[in-house]
């Protein structure tokens, strides 16, 4: 779907971490950082 999506990686089956590799970032609501990605149609 078209849009701004938020997203993080799960580590160790357990841990959820924001992408390393992508400076795009928003507040999770928690004290955290989600990544950000843009999708176009």
């Amino acid at each position: 779907t078209a849009g701004l999506h938020q997203y993080k990686f799960i580590v160790s089956g357990n841990q959820w971490i924001p992408d390393p590799t992508n400076p795009d970032a928003a507040e999770d609501g928690f004290g955290g950082r989600n990544s950000l990605y843009t999708c176009v149609p």
